[in-house]
């Protein structure tokens, strides 16, 4: 991460007394409420921050399982795709395709989420995300082509239209940011403009890899409205401080949930 600490050897410490936090105080949401948001061992306040962006994943996830996993991706372009609905249904008699495509969903969410704070911070995004992101991106299209096609892929023609539409959105989303970022940064210089941008142009690369190409203006249509508003705020107050990578995590969430009305003619 971008303070070059690993999330997954090494377990959650105090950044100020060092002491691992124990397993019983690390569920999230509940474990800060219960400590009343300081550490258990120096007493030192916990940033609310961890418990509100765990409790937003939280709901997150469920709106998504709601509307996309237990009604049988009936929010997907195509869908439903499978006859199954409801959770003891989708869940109970595994319906490993729906459960496939809501899982890719809830990894770019974590994704993005992550890269809102990082951009918040002021922070580079770290190359073990980016790397990350592009080996599932890739394995994940030409393996599970369906998670892209939303139908069956047994047919040979239909083998690689899943990395086709993955690498399709990632070009257009990459490069439409880079648009945007000139018309709102037009009196800065290419440096400048390069630095701010990089990290904006990766995330939403990352957003088209994971979605493809199909229906995705609207949620091009809902980022640049936002961030233009956000654009204004801080030139209002004579400061970067909201990132314009922020709207892009709900105008995604949104997206998905109403993905199929979104390709609709």
């Amino acid at each position: 991460m971008p303070l070059g600490l690993s999330v997954v050897w090494k377990p959650s410490h105090c950044p100020n007394c060092k002491h691992s936090i124990r397993g019983y105080d690390n569920v999230p949401v509940l474990g800060w409420l219960w400590l009343r948001g300081r550490c258990r061992d120096c007493r030192e306040p916990i940033a609310p921050r961890y418990a509100i962006v765990e409790a937003v994943m939280g709901l997150a996830f469920f709106a998504l399982a709601y509307t996309e996993l237990f009604s049988g991706g009936a929010n997907l372009p195509g869908g439903p795709i499978t006859n199954f609905s409801g959770a003891l249904e989708v869940v109970w008699d595994p319906q490993w395709q729906i459960i496939g495509i809501y899982m890719y969903h809830c990894t770019l969410l974590s994704l993005l989420m992550s890269l809102v704070l990082i951009g918040q911070d002021k922070q580079r995004i770290p190359l073990s995300i980016v790397l990350f992101a592009t080996a599932m991106i890739t394995t994940c299209s030409i393996k599970f082509p369906y998670l892209y096609t939303m139908a069956d892929t047994s047919d040979d023609h239909l083998k690689y239209l899943g990395f086709v539409k993955a690498v399709a959105g990632a070009l257009v989303l990459s490069w439409f940011s880079w648009i945007v970022l000139a018309v709102l940064l037009v009196r800065k210089t290419s440096q400048k403009l390069f630095n701010y941008g990089a990290s904006i142009a990766i995330a939403l690369a990352i957003t088209g890899g994971f979605l493809g190409i199909e229906g995705t203006w609207a949620l091009l249509v809902f980022w640049v409205i936002a961030s233009f508003v956000i654009f204004l705020k801080n030139k209002s107050i004579g400061a970067h401080t909201y990132s314009i990578l922020i709207p892009l995590w709900p105008a995604t969430l949104v997206f998905l949930i109403f993905w199929r009305l979104c390709t609709k003619s």
